[in-house]
């Protein structure tokens, strides 16, 4: 486990940025009470919601930014993740399927989104580490839906990370 290593990993399936920096700061709320022990390090993969959810991808960015601002602020290193491949086409099959209706983005656009955010993310100067999780889910079994990673997948990324 990467907590066992004094990690705090920030992935909580289904969490936009937005959500994630409040999260985070109510995390670092209890780290200065002294309610919950200070971690070495911080552990940021997060976007894919908010690129599938049509969010804009510049506020996107701040969100993120003001994490790995917030964490080097407190004396906490960051490791930024960039974004896992999503099988856009089995993610478009069963977005339009469940709501009967057409999604706002082609598969090219939302590869085109994944990939703007991974090269920003990339280009950061103010994280200690950048782990690119280049894990192609659209292998067979590495995903179910297109979006969320099976517990394989997530296996696939700690392994990765723990380096």
């Amino acid at each position: 486990k990467l907590e066992e290593n004094g990690a705090h990993v920030i992935a909580k399936e289904g969490r936009q940025t937005g959500a994630m920096l409040e999260e985070f700061k109510d995390f670092l709320a209890n780290v200065q009470a002294r309610k919950i022990p200070k971690p070495k390090r911080v552990i940021i993969l997060g976007g894919v919601n908010d690129v599938v959810s049509g969010v804009n991808l510049n506020k996107t960015k701040r969100n993120l930014e003001k994490i790995y601002s917030l964490a080097r602020e407190n004396g906490i290193s960051v490791t930024a993740c960039t974004q896992y491949r999503l099988n856009t086409e089995v993610f478009l099959q069963n977005y339009e399927s469940r709501r009967n209706r057409k999604y706002q983005f082609s598969a090219a656009e939302l590869d085109a989104r994944i990939d703007d955010l991974n090269d920003w993310i990339r280009a950061q100067t103010n994280v200690d580490k950048i782990v690119n999780l280049d894990i192609d889910i659209q292998k067979a079994g590495l995903s179910k839906d297109g979006l969320h990673p099976t517990a394989a997948t997530y296996k696939k990324m700690s392994a990765l990370l723990a380096v």
